[in-house]
């Protein structure tokens, strides 16, 4: 403590407001990382409620799950029509939780395949293997601090078609085609 004392009695003004300057700037980079993992853990956690909620949907229905939530389809199913494949995705999220306030938005590139996703997705539709894009609506509601989230689940079966073009899998595309129907976006 005392070497501490001597040692900022020897440092110029200049260099004791840069000490600072970096001190602050440090504070400022931890405070951002801090933030920035409580979002992705928030994220992640929506995402893995939401195939949960699907996977009991699933079960009501008669399905076999194998394989839930780890591996590139996010849930494999075994039913009487043999085995199904689903890749679950968020289409649009509402923010806010009032009617009036709440506005509806598409989910950025959580909504997309990514590169291992679709080659194996490709793998699996030209083994004639029944692979399913389920997109979900995500509300919120309950207490801001302890939010309680609604899922709205739409499944459209892709073709061989939609794994040949180099366009990405996108719901805006399947919406256009009439294979998505919008959901309560008001």
């Amino acid at each position: 403590m005392i070497t501490t004392a001597i040692q900022l009695a020897r440092m110029t003004k200049a260099r004791r407001s840069a000490a600072a300057k970096k001190a602050a700037s440090t504070r400022k980079r931890n405070a951002k990382k801090k933030k920035a993992k409580k979002t992705a853990k928030k994220a992640k956690a929506a995402g893995t409620q939401s195939e949960v909620t699907y996977v009991t949907q699933l079960k009501k229905k008669g399905y076999d799950i194998i394989l839930n939530g780890k591996g590139i389809p996010d849930i494999i199913a075994h039913s009487k029509n043999g085995w199904e494949f689903f890749e679950i995705k968020p289409y649009k999220k509402r923010s806010g939780y009032s009617r009036k306030t709440g506005k509806w938005s598409k989910s950025g590139k959580s909504r997309f395949l990514n590169k291992n996703q679709i080659k194996k997705f490709r793998e699996l539709i030209i083994k004639r293997q029944k692979v399913s894009m389920v997109y979900y609506y995500r509300k919120k509601h309950g207490q801001k601090n302890n939010p309680k989230l609604y899922f709205q689940y739409q499944g459209v079966p892709l073709k061989k078609s939609d794994m040949k073009r180099k366009e990405r899998v996108d719901p805006v595309r399947f919406e256009e085609q009439g294979r998505l129907h919008a959901w309560k976006t008001r």
